[in-house]
């Protein structure tokens, strides 16, 4: 089945910095980066992978070689994406052109891993891209995407090099490359949020599988979620029935610190909260108390700088994370009969 994909993209808010794993692998990434030859074919590629096996080696050092010259090098195809009968997944092709989707990005991976006799596996799926993606109806799921898994030391590894690499505008017209190093190595547990595999068994769970149920039931999650670490989230379900007044108590865990949350929705201009969280250990929590009647999205999203800031409602101060979809009706009082 042929897959045309979607690249990961962004709104509004700018994504934090992702530099806990990336920086584990420094000495990779810089010896990649300086490595001096233009490589613009297959036969190239080979020569770039048989260097990085001499220099390296451990297997993820060699995989995260191959990994990050495609990060840093390989753009997303916006007319490729726009007009599928065009797009190729021939190595040549892609190399030429610098420029490829999902399937010509997997099978780069799958291509290195190949080389260095590193066991892969290219795995196509459903991913939750756009915000559009939040009503999908199970029955409706279908492949849009893939991506790969290696095997470590007896251990598959999840890597989605095309959201790795970079987004897109919102029309996907536009590339903007920016590495996301959140989605080298994910755990499965937290890349089940975004990438639901067509074969279960590679959704890598241990003693529990996902449904596409349960999958169109998550709350939609954005890179920056990641980014954060934030782990436990409350609530995770994506739909949340309220009356006007009822209390939504949200709650996120992260080791990195959230000074200030932002609630929003695109849908309803009325819906805007600022405010500060309040802190127990690592987790933080804020009440918000419904507003706005009707159906809309809900937005979350966090700031890691203090108090004070005169430009705290500014693009780029708060980073979404998690969207939510809020249906709420209005709170009935009772209506009493005369006598």
């Amino acid at each position: 089945m042929r897959t045309i994909c979607f690249i990961f993209f962004l709104i509004f808010f700018q994504p934090v910095a992702y530099s806990q794993l990336s920086s584990s692998y420094a000495v990779v990434d810089k010896y990649v980066q300086n490595f001096p030859m233009k490589i613009g074919s297959a036969g190239d590629l080979r020569v770039f992978i048989k260097e990085m096996s001499r220099v390296f080696t451990k297997d993820d050092e060699k995989v995260r070689a191959v990994y990050y010259w495609i990060t840093e090098n390989i753009g997303y195809d916006c007319t490729g994406y726009h007009n599928g009968l065009l797009i190729s997944r021939e190595i040549d092709d892609i190399l030429r052109s610098r420029k490829a989707v999902c399937s010509g990005y997997a099978a780069l991976m799958q291509f290195g891993c190949d080389a260095m006799n590193i066991e892969c596996k290219t795995i196509s799926g459903a991913a939750r891209v756009h915000e559009q993606d939040i009503f999908f109806h199970p029955d409706s799921l279908k492949s849009n995407h893939a991506w790969n898994a290696v095997k470590l030391n007896g251990e598959w590894k999840l890597i989605d090099a095309t959201w790795a690499s970079g987004y897109s505008d919102k029309d996907v017209t536009k590339f903007i490359k920016e590495r996301k190093d959140a989605y080298f190595f994910m755990q499965p547990a937290r890349f089940i949020y975004t990438h639901l595999p067509d074969d279960s068994a590679w959704q890598l769970l241990k003693d529990t599988v996902v449904t596409p149920g349960a999958f169109c039931n998550q709350p939609f999650i954005w890179t920056s979620y990641f980014e954060y670490q934030i782990e436990n989230a409350e609530p995770f379900t994506l739909n949340l029935n309220k009356k006007v007044g009822d209390t939504i108590r949200f709650k996120f865990c992260s080791g990195r610190p959230l000074a200030k949350i932002m609630i929003y929705s695109d849908e309803k201009r009325g819906v805007h909260v600022t405010d500060s969280l309040l802190k127990t250990g690592d987790c933080y929590f804020y009440n918000y108390v419904v507003r706005q009647i009707g159906k809309y999205d809900l937005n979350i999203g966090f700031s890691d700088r203090g108090n004070g800031s005169d430009k705290e409602n500014q693009p780029g101060i708060y980073t979404t994370v998690i969207m939510y979809r809020l249906e709420v009706k209005e709170l009935k009082t009772p209506s009493h009969k005369v006598r």
